[in-house]
């Protein structure tokens, strides 16, 4: 199913491809996925990368079934979340998840995960991730990540397609990064 769902989402992006679309500097643009599992393609990465930057992943990994713009910055109180993981696309993810060895859960929210606890007696990692937008070859996607306490950091992401496989490059050129 993965690969035909790739497959299907290189034909779409050749057949959808301008060579001089203006502002990708007479790049190829690659066209949002709209197939949900060539979607996840790009998101599982993130929330990888997002739940295994402490270094630690001992306990629930919950993500955010909400995506938000503004998920790269944590104080940003006019973010809107026009788009939010299906249930099949939440029982995709926890199926490729699974080889991390913890529960994955879903959430719609901070609220949901801790109250007014900040402790994080569950060592649960928190992620969110941000609308994709597509970029020349790549896409970019504000996310971030909870750990407890004053634990945490996010930002903006680059994922580029290596072949098949979908990888988080790091940062976005001219966006910032927070930690706390």
């Amino acid at each position: 199913m993965r690969f035909a769902s790739l497959v299907a989402l290189s034909m779409v992006t050749v057949a959808c491809a301008d060579a001089t679309s203006p502002g990708t500097g007479g790049t190829t643009s690659v066209p949002r996925p709209t197939d949900a599992f060539a979607r996840l393609d790009v998101y599982e990465p993130l929330i990888r990368e997002m739940a295994g930057l402490e270094g630690r992943l001992d306990g629930p990994l919950v993500v955010n079934d909400l995506i938000c713009d503004g998920a790269g910055d944590p104080v940003d109180a006019g973010a809107t979340c026009d788009e939010s993981f299906t249930t099949v696309e939440q029982a995709e993810l926890q199926d490729r998840l699974a080889d991390l060895d913890v529960e994955v859960r879903f959430a719609s929210g901070w609220e949901d995960v801790i109250g007014e606890q900040l402790e994080n007696p569950e060592r649960l990692i928190y992620v969110w991730v941000g609308p994709l937008e597509s970029h020349g070859e790549t896409y970019w996607s504000g996310a971030g990540m909870w750990c407890g306490g004053k634990c945490g950091h996010g930002g903006t992401y680059v994922v580029a397609s290596l072949g098949d496989v979908w990888r988080v490059e790091g940062p976005a050129p001219g966006t910032s990064t927070w930690i706390s």
